[in-house]
């Protein structure tokens, strides 16, 4: 067949006048038929029929255009695939969406910019040639309104996707990947171990190791009893996490603890003095308190409350309140206990006064000038022991607060190293981890559409399939661009409007194609220690038996593509200055940086 065609292609530029010239294909100048010439049957499929064949020649790109797309399609390849390598970084390392968010964005801006090629190599070009008449602005138009559309399709179809999983998934689902993101997150950092694969032996920096830490919450939503299996390692993330947060134990007893016991001590000796300053207070006021009523009865004279004239008792109560004793005007002159309180709280008053202001100052970090933070009136109670200080609530909450504590930890005074880890840090950890474990074992019924968690649910389950949704568009887009670029390099050298070329660019296209699906494939069907790992193949059929027979296999042809696409990906990306895809102001990752 290929070698008739080669005799035969010296025939073309004629048939190519014939065609042109609007004569039907394969006859002679008198319109008989001529056997000498080509016939539509020895043409591929896209080429038989003289109209259609016609038109490819007639209406083809020039090499011009060819050249240009192949140079976009070429640098948009070079992003699609440095991204890829960004993506892989990004996923396998953390849950966290607010890390995860501007990748997948940026990723959905790639996919758009792919689909926008695809349009104009496929719909605006070939149109904008049957209308030579557009001038420069409309052209600029159609390309500019084109990829703000295809962008905003892109965007707007992954988005759908992920939204439809999420709300479509089971309440258990929810609950599931809520523990998941978790527990993946504490593999990605070697918080926590997955049995069933040896990480170390695979190599924690491999593409197919990063690829399955990525996938793991999505293939792990299939496994029965997540809780009960999750449990021990859910307690050892949180518990170190907890712990790194605090900065670990040295740091808490060296750098909190150790400093904040002169501070406790100087204190308790300001209470201690401030305490003993108020009972001499009291005692005195009590003093007082007696004193003031002798001189009230003295005062009275030859009278006794009983037989004090009428027109004398609005003097006696007045001459009362003048020395500071707030009785009332209509006070019952005999009514000792109502005089005694009245005088009690003018003389121990101020000196109650003045010891909670006392505590205001000793427990209270002041505002710029010295006014205190909180109101400690009638909250520390005096005469305290040193224990009953240390053991008070006061005291607990101001030291938590100068050591940055957690309210799970309660000071114990003066301790060494050991009996501080033993007696306060190893409890606080345990009181943390046992109340944030319970957010993420919350009942079923949490998740359902309406309940307290729901939309901690959907997140969770959106963060558990966006790596399987990136990584399925970048590697496509990878491969569909892969080809493109190869194929209007192919067209620009054969020139796509004299049949020659045009039979040549066909043929080269169907090799292009052949060899890029076959190159894929290769790729996806070869196994490495992950995929032969125990743990993958247990997931994996759990995946086929729960989930869908359909997605295991794209799992597995993933984490094996990987494995291949990464290393150049990586390479490619480094050359591009080490962008990172991030241009979000408001996160601490640099656009570039390797």
């Amino acid at each position: 067949m290929f070698r008739r065609l080669e005799r035969k292609l010296g025939l073309l530029a004629d048939a190519e006048s014939r065609i042109i010239s609007g004569r039907l294909f394969g006859e002679d100048a008198a319109g008989h038929p001529d056997p000498y010439h080509i016939t539509a049957a020895d043409l591929p499929r896209s080429l038989r029929g003289t109209h259609r064949f016609r038109e490819k020649l007639e209406n083809g790109p020039s090499r011009r255009e060819t050249l240009w797309m192949a140079i976009v399609t070429g640098i948009y390849l070079l992003f699609e695939v440095a991204f890829g390598a960004r993506l892989l970084d990004v996923v396998s390392t953390t849950t966290d969406p607010d890390v995860i968010h501007p990748i997948e964005v940026a990723g959905r801006i790639i996919s758009g910019i792919a689909l926008t090629l695809v349009v104009w190599g496929v719909i605006l070009l070939p149109a904008m040639r049957r209308r030579a008449w557009l001038d420069i602005w409309q052209r600029a138009a159609l390309f500019i309104g084109s990829a703000i559309a295809c962008c905003a399709f892109s965007y707007f179809v992954q988005e759908a996707i992920l939204q439809g999983i999420s709300h479509a998934s089971s309440p258990e689902q929810k609950q599931a990947a809520s523990t998941l993101s978790l527990v993946a997150s504490g593999v990605q950092n070697a918080e926590a171990v997955l049995e069933g694969i040896d990480m170390d032996q695979v190599g924690r920096d491999s593409p197919e190791l990063k690829t399955f830490l990525a996938l793991l919450p999505a293939m792990a939503l299939s496994v029965d009893d997540l809780s009960a299996r999750t449990s021990s390692e859910l307690d050892k993330i949180l518990r170190s996490r907890t712990d790194a947060m605090i900065g670990g134990f040295k740091a808490f007893y060296e750098d909190r603890y150790v400093p904040s016991l002169p501070v406790i001590e100087s204190m308790h000796d300001t209470y201690m003095a401030a305490s003993e300053e108020r009972a001499r207070g009291m005692r005195k006021a009590d003093e007082q308190v007696r004193t003031s009523y002798r001189q009230y009865r003295n005062s009275l004279g030859r009278y006794t409350p009983d037989t004090l004239p009428r027109s004398y008792r609005r003097q006696v109560v007045r001459g009362i309140q003048n020395r500071g004793i707030p009785i009332p005007g209509n006070w019952d002159l005999r009514d000792r206990a109502g005089f005694y309180a009245a005088a009690e709280e003018a003389f121990g008053g101020r000196i109650e006064r003045a010891y909670d202001d006392a505590m205001s100052r000793l427990f209270s970090r002041p505002y710029a000038g010295g006014v205190p933070r909180y109101d400690f009136t009638g909250r520390v109670k005096p005469g305290m022991s040193t224990q009953e200080f240390l053991d008070s609530p006061e005291l607990q909450d101001h030291w938590r607060a100068i050591t940055g504590a957690g309210p799970e930890a309660r000071l114990i005074f003066n301790l060494e190293s050991e009996e501080a880890w033993r007696r306060i840090y190893d409890p606080w950890l345990t009181a943390v981890v046992a109340d944030r474990k319970g957010l993420y074992i919350a009942p079923v019924e949490d998740f359902a559409r309406g309940g307290a968690r729901y939309d901690e649910g959907v997140e969770a389950i959106r963060i558990a399939y966006i790596p399987l949704i990136a990584f399925g568009f970048s590697l496509l887009g990878a491969l569909v661009h892969t080809f493109k670029t190869a194929n209007y390099l192919i067209q620009t050298s054969t020139g796509m409007r004299h049949p020659e070329g045009l039979l040549k660019a066909q043929i080269g296209k169907k090799a292009t194609i052949t060899a890029v699906a076959m190159g894929a494939v290769i790729c996806a069907v070869n196994t490495n220690p992950v995929t032969e790992s125990e743990l993958f193949s247990s997931l994996e059929i759990q995946v086929s038996e729960k989930g869908s027979a359909f997605l295991a296999p794209v799992m597995r042809g993933t984490v094996q593509l990987q494995s291949y696409a990464y290393p150049v990906a990586e390479q490619i990306r480094r050359a591009l200055g080490g962008i990172s895809f991030d241009f979000d102001p408001d996160t601490p990752t640099t656009a570039f940086g390797v």
